[in-house]
């Protein structure tokens, strides 16, 4: 049996989606290109977009950091007890 997919808009940003029927799997997405813009405004906002997808990377990578930082702290203390530990029980 071939795959069904259906072509559904949305109504509030106009992208455009192909649905698997079946499943109900987004299969491709594109989004709707704003043509009444003038050049100079797409690309500013094309460059809003790319420092927006910057800042939000930077803000997940430090979450990261932060995280691993405080696990690196964490399995530190572990090792520094467990360590006591055996030297006490020698």
């Amino acid at each position: 049996m071939a795959s069904r997919a259906h072509l559904v808009e949305c109504p509030y940003c106009r992208a455009t989606m192909e649905v698997e029927a079946a499943s109900g799997r987004v299969l491709n997405k594109w989004e709707k290109r704003n043509k009444s813009l003038p050049t100079e405004e797409k690309f500013k906002e094309a460059l809003d977009q790319e420092k927006h997808g910057k800042d939000k990377l930077s803000q997940y990578f430090q979450g990261a950091q932060s995280q691993m930082e405080q696990n690196k702290k964490k399995a530190e203390e572990l090792f520094k007890e467990n360590l006591k530990k055996i030297k006490k029980s020698d």
